[in-house]
């Protein structure tokens, strides 16, 4: 087999050409050096055998497949899936991206594309009933290889199906990472697990919030609308979206976001499923609007120096509410806001809580801080104390999570705190147990501003406001 990685793919499918141009940057940010990516519209010259690279394709140690609609109707990407599988270690060798269309998990599709190949070939074998001679043997290979794909399409489709293949969005938002790490393995080292360490540069990412609430309004067109409106009238002309998210960030939501998105609930049925959906694409733009509450400067500070703090980050901020902010920008995800009708803060809900005294010994304060980070991220296989692979598979799932930017779980607490999380000898025995969590101590001042809004408390009343809209319907 030969060392190199192959891309098996539908030339004719743009979103195919799309994602393999994203994939072919993130391989060379990579720096896979020793492999080369082939793909073959680049690597088959003018007039050279297409048949011969796909043949060479199908002998490769892996083959990256772009699985879409149109791949399980081509003969070349058939020709091309049929010698893989045929091949020892089908599914050690090939990693599949599933783009957006493609009925992969669905077993009615995958009788739609037994038909087209039952239907190629009864066509096929019509129209050679229609010739005499004994010079038809290319077509009957053809008939042949159609027969081939009808037999085998299924068994692949299984084989396929049951592999976790992500989705575009997240291979894309995260540089392809798991997909380059199963060709790749990171080195035998121990991976950084210092906080944001799944990120890009924050210069690329500030202008990517703006694309994230598009996509989220892509289909909620009565929100859109209104938010559209609203933001005309409040912030004049120009680009809507562009002005909300350049607009002071307490403004934006107080009067822009809010009654765009009271106008828009007011006509739907409370708890009918037109609500539920509008409500969360509203949460969802509340969560990426509020990121441009953050000090850029801030951000480029750290990255440049993550190791300003012994303690993990000092953030100058005055609420857990402004931690969750300022770490999920760090983090480049939409912060995970939770508010209760009655109650004053806004807090995160990846946040780990805790009440650690300074009179505990250390053993049982680790102890007990552990327990409270596996209920916050296991909490529905409880424990009375952890064992060695307990702590393991904790550190393993966090990690995994903030890869995948589903959660990002982190121990907040005040420098001024009479717990033991003040003290760098233990703040070192937590590492040193969990690496892959983040902390976070409160500070008065770090020199430069965290936050670039007026008034904190009044940003954090805004979007406690906000979020407890439902609860006055």
């Amino acid at each position: 087999m030969t060392s190199n990685v192959y891309v098996s793919y539908s030339w004719w499918a743009d979103e195919d050409s799309r994602i393999i141009d994203k994939l072919k940057a993130a391989w060379k940010v990579r720096g896979i050096d020793f492999l080369e990516l082939k793909v073959d519209k680049q690597q088959i010259n003018y007039g050279d055998s297409i048949r011969a690279f796909m043949d060479e394709l199908t002998e490769s140690e892996h083959v990256i497949l772009v699985l879409s609609d149109a791949y399980f109707k081509s003969p070349n990407c058939m020709y091309e899936l049929r010698g893989i599988y045929d091949k020892p270690g089908f599914r050690k060798r090939v990693s599949p991206i599933v783009l957006k269309g493609t009925n992969l998990y669905d077993p009615v599709a995958w009788v739609l594309y037994l038909r087209h190949w039952e239907q190629k070939e009864a066509e096929l074998d019509a129209a050679l009933k229609t010739i005499k001679g004994t010079n038809a043997e290319p077509i009957y290979k053809s008939l042949n290889d159609y027969a081939d794909f009808r037999r085998l399409l299924a068994k692949q489709l299984e084989i396929l199906s049951d592999m976790n293949a992500l989705t575009p969005d997240i291979h894309i938002d995260t540089d392809f990472e798991a997909l380059l790490d199963r060709i790749r393995p990171p080195s035998a080292s121990k991976p950084s697990t210092k906080p944001g360490r799944h990120r890009k540069p924050d210069a690329e990412f500030q202008p990517a919030i703006l694309g994230h609430i598009k996509k989220v309004l892509e289909t909620h067109d009565g929100l859109r609308v209104e938010l559209s409106s609203k933001s005309t009238e409040v912030l004049g002309p120009g680009d809507p979206l562009e002005n909300l998210c350049n607009a002071e960030p307490t403004q934006a939501i107080q009067e822009v976001l809010r009654p765009a998105t009271e106008q828009c609930l007011s006509g739907l049925s409370v708890n009918s499923d037109g609500y539920n959906k509008t409500w969360e694409a509203a949460k969802s733009i509340l969560g990426w609007l509020s990121l441009f509450s953050v000090n850029p400067g801030w951000i480029e500070q750290h990255e440049k120096n993550p190791d300003l703090s012994e303690f993990g980050f000092d953030m100058a901020v005055k609420t857990r509410f402004g931690v969750e902010i300022v770490s999920s920008r760090y983090q480049q995800m939409s912060p995970n806001f939770h508010a209760e009708p009655g109650k004053s803060h806004v807090y995160g809900e990846d946040a780990i809580t805790h009440n650690l005294e300074t009179g505990w010994g250390d053993d049982k304060a680790l102890s007990g801080l552990l327990l409270e980070i596996w209920a916050k991220v296991i909490p529905y296989d409880t424990r009375r104390e952890l064992s060695e692979d307990d702590v393991d598979l904790l550190n393993s799932t966090i990690v995994s999570r903030d890869k995948f930017k589903e959660n990002h779980y982190y121990i907040p607490f005040g420098a001024g705190d009479a717990c033991p999380l003040n003290r760098k000898d233990f703040c070192k025995k937590v590492l040193d147990k969990l690496p892959a969590i983040t902390l976070i101590r409160l500070v008065t001042s770090d020199g430069q501003a965290t936050l670039q809004v007026d008034n904190e408390i009044y940003f954090m009343t805004a979007i406690r406001e906000f979020l407890t809209i439902p609860y006055r319907h």
